[in-house]
């Protein structure tokens, strides 16, 4: 059984495209970041409001906000990891020759100069504040979409470079099959 071949280089289209998609996930993060707290929240609003009207009891004012804390939290979480995934996946592309070590260095760096900015410039929102911790954890799950996507990569380079398995599936000598 033949062992499909992985190209040594990937399709030339194929690193514009992630960095494609990285940008459009950068840009999301940074409207959905640079928002006014009034924007936000009424951005929330519709989607808490029909979560909440499917209880039989409503909650109070402060479980909502509990809840539309929340989901700002899983999103922001969500978006960083993609921006991390694809992020790296872009730079392992685009920069094949480049040691691992410094890939993933690189990768890193980007990912903590978007948090921070991120982060940092919602002191000029009315209605937002800076919070390192905030920061640290969008880096963090940045970090963690790279990780995956590193391990994704060294797993299928791995399986691309084995040698066939040439004797599976071969009958033995004087047999009749």
């Amino acid at each position: 059984m033949n062992q499909p071949q992985v190209p040594s280089h990937p399709p030339k289209w194929l690193p514009p495209t992630m960095w494609a998609i990285f940008t459009i996930i950068l840009l999301v993060t940074l409207t959905l970041s640079f928002q006014t707290g009034t924007a936000t929240k009424a951005l929330e609003k519709p989607l808490v409001s029909q979560v909440t009207n499917t209880m039989t009891t409503l909650p109070s004012e402060e479980a909502i906000l509990t809840i539309t804390y929340y989901i700002r939290q899983i999103g922001r979480a969500l978006l960083f990891f993609l921006l991390g995934l694809t992020g790296s996946w872009s730079i392992h592309l685009t920069f094949h020759k480049i040691t691992a070590r410094n890939r993933f260095l690189g990768t890193a760096l980007m990912l903590f100069i978007i948090s921070y900015f991120t982060e940092k410039m919602k002191i000029f929102i009315p209605g937002r504040h800076y919070s390192f911790p905030e920061c640290l954890e969008s880096f963090l799950f940045g970090i963690l979409g790279c990780i995956c996507i590193t391990f994704l990569l060294y797993h299928l380079r791995r399986i691309a470079s084995r040698p066939p398995e040439s004797n599976i599936n071969k009958t033995a000598p004087g047999s009749t099959k």
